[in-house]
């Protein structure tokens, strides 16, 4: 049976999709903010685009965009042992990100529910750079 690229493109994002969601432990915005504010802040890191970043980010996260996770592993090495959490817009590449940080040996992953958009929604803290 042959399927047109629009649904396999399609079926290709709803199995990331639910790979992401069934291996994920969601953190709250109010339990990110709560973590922030303690002796033992998570890392926390935005996977979106440096444009998206700079446009607005939640106070404190680092950016590697998604497609530069791997590249980039050694900047992580330090975080090895500690709590990450990951996100994005809203939710697809933060779970790219957390497979490849999964397979590289990290443990401690977290992904923001909601990702940035429920983050902006709630009212919370951002920080601009341009």
């Amino acid at each position: 049976m042959k399927y047109p690229l629009q649904k396999l493109f399609a079926l290709g994002l709803l199995s990331i999709a639910a790979l992401f969601s069934a291996n994920a432990k969601d953190i709250s915005q109010q339990d990110l903010v709560k973590q922030m504010a303690s002796e033992h802040k998570p890392l926390l890191i935005d996977v979106r685009t440096a444009g998206e970043y700079n446009k607005g980010h939640i106070p404190g996260a680092i950016n590697i965009a998604h497609k530069e996770v791997e590249d980039r592993l050694s900047e992580l090495l330090s975080a090895k042992n500690q709590n990450i959490v990951l996100y994005c817009r809203s939710g697809m590449r933060a779970g790219v990100a957390k497979r490849i940080l999964e397979k590289n040996g990290f443990s401690k992953l977290d992904h923001l529910k909601g990702d940035f958009l429920a983050w902006q929604e709630s009212g919370l803290p951002i920080e601009k750079l341009n």
